[in-house]
């Protein structure tokens, strides 16, 4: 916010600009008109809400007093009052509303190299130079021995826009917000969680739903994939993918790989004498076992 006066709560407030960058995939005008017309209910505040391509340009319209507020990342106002990446301007930021969500995505084609010493040469994206996501980056990169200067490459790319360079290979991996982060989600829950897991997935991201613990899914209206940015929805069995033998057979071989290779362990939380299978089965339906149950002869 602009270093200028603030009216109080009560007073009504009128042609405001107020500026937002849309993070989230389903972010459309509709969602922006609803943030006007609560602001205008609750608040008494006549604001037009401007969605911003991105954070730098935040900055400079807010400086140059093209908007009255903006929504931006929690280092933006204290680097524009101490003047670093742009003219010294008091700010007043009056609420931070979330400071959590963020995650390292990296490239499919990177799937083996989960550890950060094998990073030398990649290329990141961060949502702006001055953004919290920008020092977790470098602080983690330190932290495991890289030079976030000299061993790899930071670059700002707005949040909608990762995904895509990720895709395109302008990138090698991203540090961004929720719901960047997510391409697939496995729901093994149901009716609970499902629709907040589609709330998980970035654009044209997949949802897999196994299982259906809290009870089956409500119908889904169709339309509502679209709004959440043309999301997949899927619900696999595994009868249909085992079907054919040969199927069967290389799904079971690629499990016992994974498991021999140390990639997966498997914890057994409980064990029953074969005598007492009925049990076992008893509390596994009674849900009162977790993990995985072994019968012992």
């Amino acid at each position: 916010m602009t270093d200028r006066p603030v009216a109080k709560e009560s007073e009504h407030q009128v042609g405001n600009a107020l500026a937002e960058v849309p993070i989230v995939r389903h972010h459309d005008q509709g969602a922006t008109e609803g943030i006007e017309q609560v602001l205008q209910s609750r608040k008494g505040l006549d604001v037009e809400v401007i969605k911003t391509a991105g954070w730098a340009v935040i900055r400079d319209k807010t400086i140059n007093k093209e908007y009255d507020a903006a929504h931006m990342l929690s280092p933006m106002p204290l680097a524009i009052t101490m003047g670093v990446g742009s003219n010294p301007q008091p700010y007043t930021m009056p609420a931070v509303e979330n400071i959590n969500g963020q995650a390292i995505t990296l490239s499919v084609k990177h799937k083996d190299k989960r550890n950060p010493k094998d990073w030398k040469g990649f290329k990141f994206a961060v949502p702006f130079d001055f953004s919290m996501h920008n020092y977790l980056l470098r602080y983690y990169l330190a932290e495991h021995g890289i030079d976030p200067d000299a061993d790899v490459q930071i670059r700002a790319v707005p949040p909608p826009e990762m995904v895509a360079n990720l895709r395109a290979d302008n990138i090698d991996g991203f540090l961004g917000p929720d719901p960047m982060n997510q391409r697939a989600v496995y729901d093994g829950v149901g009716k609970d969680t499902f629709l907040k897991s589609l709330d998980c997935l970035a654009p044209l991201g997949v949802a897999a739903l196994f299982g259906q613990s809290s009870g089956s899914v409500e119908p889904l209206n169709l339309g509502l994939l679209a709004q959440k940015g043309s999301l997949y929805v899927t619900r696999p069995t595994l009868n249909t993918y085992a079907a054919k033998r040969a199927n069967l057979v290389a799904m079971a071989n690629e499990l016992f790989e994974v498991v021999k290779s140390g990639a997966v362990k498997i914890e057994v939380h409980q064990t029953y004498p074969l005598k007492d299978a009925a049990k076992a089965h008893a509390d596994l339906a009674a849900r009162k076992t977790t993990g995985s149950t072994v019968l012992t002869v």
